[in-house]
This record gives structure tokens, C-alpha cells and sequence, in this order.
């Protein structure tokens, strides 16, 4: 079993779950402490102690040898985390992500990272299980997200995942099940800008990490970032970096 250390506790596996609905997951439990980050859809969650529905955004840590079980009420997806630790971790059952959803983000590098080979593998999981530790021990008294803010980090992880495709706004509303002014209205209220620059400033650092990181020619690129052609890309890129596609390209070399 490859293991990373960590203060308190070492990785024993990381990775993402997918299951549609009524695809329940029975009865089980683990020798080990299971962090969930849950990403999509809606579950049930039971224990032989409490019983919870499960939304995107919500964070549970099952201490070791619980039983639990998960109803499907939609498809849904989930990050998993298993950790070896004591058995008395400060962790909260249950917590909210934060509204950066920095749960999420470390849960997806967790189960990026454990199944890559990039150098030096071992010490970068684990930082990474410290500050998964961390979160889950400020969580404890952190509050639970208002409606606005949990709408806002939903509608976020929607436009990230489909920054490379075309992005309707009404689209989006539908998919969150508001009006289009609801959804501009929640972005003002809990952000600086609405839905509309954030895919942008999303399609523009990805952008930007594909210039410094790659050789690809900038229609790929742009295609890459949902952008209509290498000029569209120029055209925003220069925008939020002050430079063209190929300045950038040219300082990093």
C-alpha cells in the first residue's frame, strides 16, 4: 500500500466516484477515516447514529469501522479521501465547503496527484493531507453557507466545467432552476462581477497555463478554452494579462 505521511495521518488512497441515480451504495465501512466531498447531485446519507441529506458542497468525515449507506436520489459524484489517523481527529461529521470551495479544489488535486507519477509525488500529498487537516479542523466552527452563496459556488463549479464548451447564461439559470436576473443577482450580492467575467477570468487562466505549459498553437488552444478562434483568444487574453498570447509565451521560454 503506498502511503504519504502527514503530521497526523497518512493518504491510503484518493480518487472520484460516479453513480446515477437509484445506483445506491450499500451497506460498508472502512478500517480508516473517509473524507467525502461531494461535487454533484443529491444523497442520502445513513449511519447507525444520524441520517443526512447530501448536497454539492458538503463535506462529511466518517470516522473508521461506521457503517454507513448512500441513497442516489440523482446521479451524483463525490471526491473520496481515505486517511489513515487517530481515532479522536477534531473533524466535524459534517461541514459546508467555503465559498473559494477550497474543499473541493484540494479533493480534486488530492485524487490528481495520488494518481500521477509527477516528481516528488510523495512529499507534495503530503501538504496537501496537512492542509486537508487544517480545513477540516477550521471547519468546526465556520457557518454554514447562506442560499446566495451556496447558488453562487454551484453555479461556479458548473461554468469551470464547461469553460471549454459555449456558456449560455440562461442555460445556466436553468440548470440552477432560477431566473436569469435571481442568478445575477446572487453573484452581486456574494461577488465583485457576475457569472459572465468569472468564465472569463476561468477561460483566461486556463489559457494562460496552456501557453506557459505547452506548444500548442493558439487555435487549439482557444478551442481548448472555449474560444472561438485564436484571435477571440488573443483578444482576451491581452485583456486580463496586459500581454498577447505570444508575450507570454516569449517571457516564460
Amino acid at each position: 500500500m503506498h502511503t504519504a505521511p502527514s503530521d497526523t495521518c497518512r493518504l491510503v488512497e484518493a480518487g472520484s466516484y460516479h453513480a446515477s441515480r437509484g445506483k445506491d451504495y450499500p451497506r460498508h465501512e472502512h478500517p480508516f477515516w473517509e473524507v467525502l466531498c461531494f461535487d454533484e447531485g443529491q444523497i442520502e446519507l445513513t449511519t447507525p447514529e444520524q441520517s443526512c441529506t447530501v448536497d454539492p458542497g458538503t463535506v462529511l468525515t466518517i470516522p473508521p469501522h461506521t457503517p454507513h449507506f448512500e441513497r442516489a436520489c440523482t446521479a451524483y459524484r463525490d471526491y473520496y479521501i481515505q486517511l489513515e489517523a487517530p481515532p479522536g481527529m477534531p473533524w466535524p461529521f459534517l461541514c459546508h465547503d467555503t465559498l473559494a470551495r477550497a474543499f473541493g479544489h484540494l479533493c480534486a488535486a488530492l485524487a490528481r496527484e495520488w494518481q500521477g507519477d509527477a516528481p516528488d509525488r510523495d512529499e507534495m500529498l503530503a501538504l496537501m493531507v496537512r492542509q486537508l487537516d487544517i480545513q477540516l479542523r477550521r471547519s468546526a466552527g465556520r457557518r454554514r453557507p447562506s442560499a446566495a452563496e451556496q447558488l453562487v459556488a454551484r453555479a461556479e463549479m458548473l461554468l469551470e466545467k464547461g469553460a471549454d464548451q459555449p456558456v449560455r447564461i440562461r442555460d445556466l439559470a436553468g440548470q440552477l432552476a432560477v431566473s436569469v436576473s435571481a442568478l445575477r443577482l446572487h453573484f452581486h450580492r456574494v461577488r465583485p462581477y457576475g457569472p459572465l467575467e468569472f468564465l472569463h477570468r476561468v477561460r483566461a487562466q486556463r489559457a494562460r497555463a496552456l501557453l506557459l505549459d505547452t506548444n500548442l498553437k493558439l487555435e487549439a488552444v482557444a478551442a481548448h478554452c472555449g474560444y472561438h478562434s485564436a484571435s477571440h483568444l488573443s483578444r482576451h487574453v491581452r485583456r486580463a494579462f496586459g500581454k498577447a498570447p505570444g508575450a507570454l509565451r516569449r517571457e516564460a521560454r
